[in-house]
Formats: structure tokens, C-alpha cells, sequence
């Protein structure tokens, strides 16, 4: 009976390590390690529709990541709106990359039309994260570490030039964005 015991507690331990070292899910519960929201981590970059279309297409890119319940987002994007209107006819993309987790909660905001950058979320939604980590410079399939939003980059040739921390000084941006047309 005893051994019976200590076998079935080694087989229980055993189980643990595994399910904790490899990870595993069911439903809402998470054991061990787990790879950041639903989107598949291994999508690299160079698959994504904004590689294709914007980054490797050696543009001038101004990328501002938002998030709906974020009040600084909200706020700082008339003044962003502006600065996208001034440089209408400029070789610059003006971009947006939510990092909301609820896609219907961001396309009502998006037909709210409150914000003029193009968003390119729901387009990427499973390379969000390689395109995060190259925002972050990291390897594209690491895990993402967004510690705030907003963030405002700005890209040239697939180089981050200036990167923005929190609300962006508009002035800042506009005289970065002049030097680098």
C-alpha cells in the first residue's frame, strides 16, 4: 500500500515539473510558462502585412502605440491628427498599433474616427508582438514588455531614429520628422 502511495505521489510530482517547465492551459487557467495573450509568438515579423507594406519599404514611419482606456492616448491625438494633416503631402506614413486585447472594444473606436493614423492592429493582430519587440529591439519572437502607452516612434529605413516616451511633444516630433524628409 505504501509503495503504491510513493509511486503515485512520484507520478503526481513528475507531472507538475513537466506541466510547469513546458506549461500548460485549460480554459482560463495557466500552469507554467505561457506565451504573452493569444497571438502566436513564433509569427516573425517579416510575415506581417506592416513589413511588407511600410517597413521594409524604406519609409519614413511614424508609429504611435495606443490603447483605447488609455486617457494620455486619447488626449495627445488631435494634437497627433495635426501634425499628420501638416505633413499630408510628405513621403511619411502616420501609423497606430493598439495594444488592446478586446478587438471589438477597438474597432467601435475606430469608427469613432477620433484618431487620423492608419491602424494597422487588426491587419497584424498575430505579428503584434514581433512588431512590438522590434519597436522594443528585441528578438521579434521574445516576450513583449510594453511598460506604458502611448509611445511614438519614428523610423527611417528600418531604424528606429527618436523614440517618444508617454504623451509626445508634438514640436519635438514635427522638428524630427522635418531633419529626417
Amino acid at each position: 500500500m505504501k509503495k503504491k502511495l510513493l509511486y503515485g505521489l512520484a507520478f503526481l510530482i513528475l507531472v507538475i515539473i513537466f506541466l510547469s517547465r513546458f506549461g500548460f492551459q485549460i480554459g482560463n487557467l495557466r500552469i507554467g510558462h505561457q506565451k504573452d495573450f493569444s497571438y502566436n509568438q513564433k509569427s516573425s515579423l517579416e510575415g506581417s502585412l506592416f513589413y511588407k507594406n511600410y517597413y521594409a519599404q524604406n519609409k519614413l514611419l511614424c508609429i504611435n502605440i495606443w490603447a483605447t482606456w488609455c486617457v494620455p492616448c486619447i488626449e495627445e491625438m488631435p494634437s497627433l491628427n495635426a501634425l499628420k494633416l501638416q505633413f499630408s503631402n510628405k513621403p511619411i506614413e502616420f501609423l497606430s498599433l493598439s495594444i488592446d486585447d478586446d478587438s471589438a472594444q477597438l474597432i467601435k473606436f475606430l469608427q469613432t474616427q477620433k484618431f487620423a493614423f492608419k491602424d494597422i492592429t487588426l491587419e497584424n493582430s498575430q505579428y503584434r508582438n514581433a512588431i512590438l519587440n522590434t519597436l522594443e529591439g528585441k528578438k521579434s519572437d521574445a516576450y513583449i514588455a510594453i511598460k506604458s502607452v502611448p509611445n511614438t516612434y519614428l523610423l527611417k529605413n528600418g531604424v528606429i531614429i527618436k523614440f517618444f516616451p508617454g504623451q509626445v511633444d508634438t514640436a519635438e516630433l514635427r522638428k524630427v520628422i522635418s531633419e529626417n524628409l
